[in-house]
């Protein structure tokens, strides 16, 4: 199960670092390459140890995390209808409390009866996803890092904002691991959750009208 984790939280732990890291694409790019190699290399060893040892479902207590995440999930609600009504569109603020109220009321009213044997699991299926998230997700991050600072250069009416953008990427893998291993269906909707909002997020990087357009696009299908 350590693994598991190590892979949900060390790419939320390189987001964090990217928030506070000089701008200068050096010692990004080395921190980089450091977690790209860490995240392949982690996917492989879990391939070998587990591959052929089948379903293997893993106990973690679920409660008092669900109610973390439910938290967050309201946070994230709270800031998807802010965004929403600041931009005029209001189909996302519909369909961001209809959803989070039916959440808010199902834990409340029955979560903390049901137990959840099992939070985590790995199969064969979910470690092929952590192999293409950790490998490729890896090397687009990578190819990120290196190529934000040129299209700064020439895109100087975008306003340089390269430490919130690794901080997205970064926080996306480390949901996507989240979605990969997930065998509750409250964990699962979490992480599902916040690869919308990161995706969303990137998608409306440029802050013009077309990319806060397709940056709601995204938001409604999602």
């Amino acid at each position: 199960m350590n693994v598991l984790i190590f892979l949900i939280l060390f790419p939320l732990c390189i987001a964090g670092l990217a928030l506070v890291l000089p701008a200068g694409n050096a010692l990004r790019r080395t921190i980089g390459v450091i977690a790209g190699i860490v995240l392949c290399t982690v996917p492989i060893y879990l391939l070998v140890t587990y591959l052929d040892a089948g379903p293997v479902y893993f106990h973690a207590e679920s409660h008092l995390v669900n109610l973390l995440m439910l938290a967050v999930e309201l946070a994230i609600a709270v800031f998807i209808v802010y965004i929403s009504v600041r931009a005029k569109q209001y189909i996302p603020v519909l369909l961001v409390v209809v959803q989070s109220l039916i959440m808010a009321v199902f834990e409340v009213t029955a979560g903390g009866s049901m137990e959840i044997e099992a939070s985590l699991f790995v199969d064969k299926f979910s470690i092929i996803m952590a192999l293409i998230v950790g490998i490729i997700g890896s090397a687009i991050c990578l190819y990120a890092i290196g190529y934000i600072p040129e299209y700064h250069e020439h895109h100087q009416e975008v306003k340089d904002r390269r430490r919130y953008f690794s901080f997205l990427i970064y926080l996306f893998l480390s949901a996507m691991f989240g979605i990969v291993f997930s065998n509750n269906l409250i964990w699962l909707y979490f992480f599902w959750e916040i690869t919308t909002i990161c995706s969303a997020l990137l998608i409306g990087y440029r802050n013009d009208k077309q990319s806060i357009e397709s940056m709601f696009r995204a938001l409604k299908m999602n």
